[in-house]
């Protein structure tokens, strides 16, 4: 049986222009930080960081598909663990124990609610624009060298708890 065709035409990717792949990366970055925002929510210990992985390994598929990049999920992992692994004391410990936190009534959710929501917001949000820096500029994950983006990968985390925070705030008003 024949699916009927929609009366518009799907987009081609290879069809947009640089500008606007960066602009549909801007705004998939920004969903999906958001996203990683919610995860301090997962009442479950170590839960909510397994979570989060899933949230940028999507993120990243997302946006190799905008660039036209093949995506291969142990690829993915191995470029995000990769980034990650060099600021491991900052970006693993601290949401890691965070979320050890959710085990102490009360004050460990609530502890564990920001600290996880706005550290797994702001890491989402620079690894989004590490991915969206390489794959503009043609790069792989094959060609992925985590070593040479490391200092944009801190600038954008700080970035992105500025980002994350504002976000926070904000959301309230919209409610």
């Amino acid at each position: 049986m024949k699916k009927e065709e929609s009366a518009s035409e799907p987009v081609v990717i290879e069809q947009l222009s640089e500008e606007q792949k960066d602009s549909a990366a801007d705004r998939t970055i920004m969903k999906y930080a958001g996203g990683s925002m919610a995860v301090g929510l997962v009442p479950i210990p170590l839960a909510d960081i397994a979570a989060l992985t899933a949230i940028q390994l999507k993120l990243v598929h997302s946006l190799s598909e905008t660039y036209g990049v093949d995506f291969n999920k142990n690829s993915g992992k191995a470029a995000i663990y990769s980034l990650l692994g060099g600021i491991a004391p900052i970006s693993i410990a601290v949401p890691v124990a965070a979320s050890f936190a959710k085990f102490i009534p009360f004050v460990g959710q609530a502890l564990s609610l920001s600290t996880v929501g706005i550290l797994g917001g702001a890491s989402t949000y620079a690894i989004g624009n590490v991915f969206k820096q390489h794959f503009a500029s043609g790069g792989t994950f094959l060609t992925f060298n985590p070593e040479a983006v490391r200092e944009y990968f801190k600038e954008k985390l700080d970035e992105g708890k500025e980002v994350v925070g504002s976000m926070k705030k904000d959301q309230p008003k919209a409610a």
